[in-house]
């Protein structure tokens, strides 16, 4: 089964649209991450595991299946 065809593949419409939140809420941000929050946004580094467990609790797109998803979309596309 190739990345395209993976039941756990995170929907790239809903990146697309977190992507779009963030860049409308923090149009300035230098910060590399994907998920930031109002304090991170100011800084580069990451968003803190407590607040990243917490945001993603009974999710099943957890940050690692959405890493994993990215550098197989990128190395698809390399």
């Amino acid at each position: 089964m190739g990345p395209g065809t993976s039941p756990e593949r995170v929907h790239p419409p809903r990146v697309l649209s977190w992507l779009d939140h963030r860049l409308n809420r923090w149009p300035n941000t230098a910060n590399p991450h994907l998920p930031i929050t109002q304090k991170t946004a100011v800084e580069l580094g990451p968003a803190r595991k407590l607040w990243t467990t917490r945001a993603t609790r009974n999710l099943t797109a957890t940050l690692e299946r959405l890493r994993v998803d990215r550098q197989l979309e990128e190395a698809f596309y390399a």
